[in-house]
This record gives C-alpha cells, structure tokens and sequence, in this order.
C-alpha cells in the first residue's frame, strides 16, 4: 500500500497542492493533517482527514497509533509559519519541532519512507544571510532533518514567491506579494526603499502545482533514488523590482481612472541608508504624528519588504521539468483577479481619501478667506 501523509493543506499553498493528490493513481490512502479544525469530508474513499497538532510530542503519537501502518509512506510537509515578522523562537515550533515531529510520524507508520519537505528559495542551510526568521527557520529545520534522519530519502521543494496561476489569477489566499498590491492600491507610495534595477523572482501557482505533481509522481514510481532538492524559482524569466512597481502603479491608476479618480504618480526609490535616516528622523520631529495618511504609517510594512526589494538572493532553479512563465506575460491577470476580490474594500478606501482631500482644501479655503 502506497499512503501519502500531508500537513498544512489549509494554507494557501497547501490547500493548492493537496487538490492535485486527489487526482494521483497509484495512492491507496491519503492521511490529511489539520491542526485547527478539520475541514468537511472529502468525497474519495481514500482521504482521512485527522486532526493533528506537530508541535506537541503526545498527540503525534495519538496519530501514529490512529492510522496504523503502510506499505509506502510518502510524507508531504507543507505546514508551516510563513511570517516574516516574528521572533525565531515564536515560530520555532511549528516549523523546526513540527517538521521533526512530521519526519517522525512518516517514519514510525511506514516499513518504506519517504518525505517531501516544502522550503524557500529564498534560503539555503549554509553561507546564507538570513532576511528574516522565517528564512532561517526553514533552513535550521532542514538540516535538522538530515542530521536526526539519516535513512530517511528527502526531497526539499523549494520555491519562490507565489501568485495566482497565469490563465486567470485565481488563488485562495494572498500572501506574498499581495500585501505589497494591497498598499500601493490604498496608499499614495511616494517613494519605494529598494534598488530598481533589482530582480523579483516570482511563479505562479499552476506551474509550482505541475512541478510538485511531476515529483511526487516521480517518488511514487520510486524514481530520484534518496532524495534531491528542487528549487522552483523563476529563474532567467524574473522581473525587475522597477518594472513590477510600475506594473502595479499602473493597474492602480487604470482602476482610478475607470472609477473617477485622478492618477498617482510613480515612486522614487531610494536607498536602505537613507530610509534609515527617516525613520530616525521621523521620530525626532514626531512625523507620524502631524502627517496621518502618509507613508510613515506603512513603516512597519515597508520594514518587512525592504530585504526583498534591496537584494535579490534567490537560488536558481534546478529539478524543474519546465522553465517558469515570465511574470510580466500574466501580471495584469493576477491583479484582475485580486481586484474583483478586494474592489469593494478599495474603493471604500478611495472614497475616504477623496472626502479627506475635500475637507482639507475647504478648511485651507477658510483660513484664507478669514485672513
């Protein structure tokens, strides 16, 4: 009997790639892990869906009596914290101690193992500059793997960042780069920390999902020997972080002018130093105070993403059975799809600023009048 064993097919990778097992032959049994509530039945008699929480030592051992034993166990490790601005040791137990206790689960219920660790490209596990925790605790859990799980074949999946898939944008959840849409759609931005002739390594879903199926297809047929890594990454078919910023300046001002409002201009960009130098000096002169509405509100937000529009270390892609598509060929796709998502809340944003505006310009009028 072959099992595939899956964790985090709630997440917004995850619950993409856990649709494509379901299309899989050669599967007798597909365990699901769900740490929070499980969702409803899957209508295929192979599927359980169990409730699983990795970062605990006991209830990983609840589950490994629950589903008994297998032939061939194949486990798909997808779940993880995916912040990039947390503390290492706020997330250190669900994606170091829960990837161990995962490894742990697939070795104990299976007389034949196998195990797919999803990762970033945005990292390796030696001579790397860690931009945040999330980065670093990916690597510290994969090198924990191979050290506490010698025997066990490993196949990293990396990739890059994620959008939408390329023939209509859609997705389940945005993260990644749609918090950045997000705020260049509500935000006047008037100047961007990060380097423009920089490169943004981007893929979108359909194609992450094909090169995940074209490997696990590859373990069932128990092809790639005792494990490889995988990086999905884009590659030569990258953006330029100046070319996205005005992709996106773009479709916000073609979504103004088809609703009323007047366009925004494009950001400067400017250097790390110097937006350290702001800040400092936006502290001292109590700038977020006197100026509501302006960029220092996004500060925290900029702090967040200046490491991945100032630098672009990004591994290149190997074991892939296709290049990635060029983001600028499907762009206005996945910003189609996000704004049907999202319109509502924009516009209401947009209204409040315009109401803003008039209000300020009636009260500059009035002091002009009364002088």
């Amino acid at each position: 009997m072959t099992r595939l064993i899956m964790s985090g097919g709630a997440g917004g990778i995850g619950a993409e790639l856990a649709k494509s097992l379901y299309t899989f032959e050669g599967v007798d049994q597909i365990v699901m892990l769900y740490r929070k509530s499980v969702p409803v039945e899957v209508d295929d008699a192979r599927v359980s869906l169990v409730k699983c929480d990795l970062r605990d030592a006991e209830d990983v051992k609840r589950v490994i009596a629950q589903i008994g034993t297998a032939e061939h166990n194949i486990g798909i490790h997808c779940a993880a914290d995916v912040s990039w601005n947390k503390k290492l040791e706020d997330i250190y137990g669900t994606n170091v101690t829960g990837s161990l206790n995962f490894a742990e689960l697939v070795t104990a219920t299976g007389k034949r193992n196998s195990m797919v660790y999803l990762s970033t490209a945005f990292t390796d596990t030696e001579n790397w500059d860690y931009k945040n925790t999330y980065e670093e605790s990916k690597a510290i859990a994969e090198r924990k793997l191979r050290e506490t799980f010698p025997d066990l074949p490993l196949w990293v999946f990396a990739f890059s960042l994620v959008v939408g898939r390329s023939d209509n944008g859609e997705i389940s959840k945005f993260h990644g780069l749609y918090p950045l849409l997000k705020n260049m759609f509500i935000y006047d931005v008037p100047f961007v920390v990060g380097t423009e002739d920089r490169f943004a390594d981007i893929v979108p879903i359909d194609w992450l999902v094909d090169e995940f199926e074209h490997l696990v297809r590859k373990i069932i047929n128990g092809e790639g020997g005792k494990g490889y890594k995988v990086v999905a990454a884009a590659g030569e078919n990258k953006m330029t972080i100046g070319e996205l910023f005005h992709r996106m300046n773009d479709a916000t001002n073609n979504y103004r002018g088809e609703y009323g409002y007047s366009p925004r201009d494009y950001p400067v960009f400017i250097s790390s130093r110097r937006w350290n130098f702001l800040r400092r000096s936006s502290k001292a002169w109590d700038v977020e105070d006197t100026s509501p509405g302006k960029i220092f509100d996004l500060m925290d937000f900029i702090d967040i993403y200046k490491n991945y529009l100032d630098l672009d270390e990004v591994l290149p892609p190997s074991n892939v059975s296709s290049p990635a598509p060029h983001l600028g060929d499907y762009m206005d796709t996945i910003i189609a799809y996000w704004f049907r998502r999202n319109g509502e809340y924009i516009l209401g944003r947009w209204d409040k600023e315009r109401k803003r505006k008039r209000e300020l310009e009636e009260k500059k009028k009035e002091e002009v009048e009364t002088v």
